[in-house]
């Protein structure tokens, strides 16, 4: 194999090809906002949840990323064990939350399914990360004026 088909195969694994200019527009969002809460310290606690997930929302991946973050000391979902990132992914799907495509796989000749979200699913999560950033805020200023209360 040359190096040429080796990265295409590289590229075609991590899901390059799949790329829409609506993904690369929401990672000029994404930033934008984790600039505006770090950089510029507006509104931290809700511009840095919300970039995250609209980063999170817009690779392109067909799952075993996250399997491969979870076997590697928790990952994203410290929580989920092998076995149960594919059942949430297809009560996702039946929700309309998020759509499936197969993809010729180049290691073994089947194929693979990329998962993406569809609008609903990312309207909803849009309004998660919205209530996230707002919980978590409410939660900071509880713990400051605790702090500032405390001897």
């Amino acid at each position: 194999m040359s190096l040429f088909d080796s990265l295409i195969t590289f590229l075609q694994g991590m899901g390059v090809f799949s790329l829409s200019w609506q993904m690369v527009g929401m990672w000029g969002i994404a930033i934008l906002l984790l600039y505006l809460g770090v950089a510029k310290q507006y509104e931290p606690l809700l511009m840095v949840p919300i970039a995250f997930g609209a980063l999170i929302a817009n690779i392109p991946d067909n799952g075993m990323l996250i399997t491969q973050l979870n076997q590697q000391g928790g990952g994203v979902l410290g929580y989920a064990r092998e076995g149960t990132i594919y059942p949430i992914l297809y009560r996702l799907q039946e929700q309309g939350l998020v759509k499936t495509r197969l993809a010729p796989a180049a290691a073994n000749g089947g194929s693979k399914k990329y998962y993406s979200l569809t609008d609903k699913g990312r309207e909803t999560l849009e309004e998660l990360a919205a209530f996230w950033g707002e919980y978590a805020a409410c939660v900071d200023g509880f713990l400051q004026r605790w702090k500032e209360e405390s001897p």
